[in-house]
């Protein structure tokens, strides 16, 4: 492909300066390409680039129905910190995010206030003040609700424990087999009679979870089944109830007919 320039592609180049009302200094060929580095540098410091701040979830600390807890949004923040996120991207990123007493809180560090600043300050007014021994009673104290799930209960346990395990003191490596011995002894009765030799055969917290989702659905499942039938069983005796109520009316009745036939005869 040649190298050498059109006409057209020269009136191209013309007209392209035209439009930007740019006059190039074109006098001699070194002058043209002076300017041209000029001209190029000069628009590249006119472009201020923005750097993109992640999105963390709302946090006020006013209990609003939008909002997350503390936990959560500071764990979102965590995880900026640990994805090597510029430390001013994280403080912009907060900023962002907080609003009510909790926007007025970052605000009163000022704007020299670093992400450690701002940490130390929302884990004193928001954070977890349980002790490490009352958090552990609360979760070997606690047991599955009448209304709870087998979910929502595995659930709770976590989050007690995982409180207890940022208070120190809890092997990391210790937490599965808490999770699991105490998921299954705290499970509602009717559902521990049934489930002893998946306790004793699944050594996994989780996959415990996932087996006793499905004996709660089969259970449930056996509980909508009975109740249908003993609904139905009264309706059943009633109709019963009925027709020898009727054929009962219907033999007095012939009964009386053929005794009055005989009076007559």
């Amino acid at each position: 492909m040649s190298e050498e320039l059109t006409e057209q592609n020269i009136q191209n180049i013309a007209r392209a300066f035209k439009d930007m009302k740019v006059k190039p200094n074109a006098d001699t060929t070194d002058a043209f390409k002076n300017w041209m580095k000029e001209f190029s540098t000069s628009k590249m410091d006119d472009v201020v680039y923005m750097p993109y701040i992640p999105k963390l979830p709302t946090f006020s600390g006013d209990n609003r129905g939008d909002d997350v807890s503390y936990d959560l949004w500071r764990y979102q923040v965590a995880c900026l910190i640990k994805e090597n996120y510029r430390h001013e991207i994280i403080a912009q990123a907060i900023r962002r995010s907080v609003h009510g007493e909790a926007s007025r809180i970052v605000m009163r560090l000022g704007v020299e206030a670093t992400v450690d600043d701002v940490i130390d300050r929302m884990d004193s007014i928001f954070g977890s003040v349980d002790v490490k021994e009352v958090l552990l009673a609360q979760f070997y104290t606690s047991c599955q609700g009448d209304d709870e799930d087998v979910s929502s209960w595995g659930c709770k346990l976590e989050d007690i424990l995982n409180k207890a395990l940022q208070r120190g003191n809890i092997c990391e490596q210790d937490t599965d087999d808490m999770l699991r011995a105490k998921f299954w002894k705290g499970l509602r009765p009717e559902l521990r009679k049934v489930s002893m030799h998946k306790f004793d055969r699944i050594q996994e917290f989780n996959q415990l979870l996932i087996a006793m989702r499905e004996i709660e659905e089969q259970h449930r499942q056996d509980s909508a089944l009975k109740e249908k039938s003993s609904t139905s069983s009264p309706d059943k005796e009633n109709i019963s109830l009925d027709e020898k109520t009727e054929l009962k009316a219907m033999v007095q009745k012939l009964t009386a007919q053929l005794q009055e036939k005989e009076t007559r005869t």
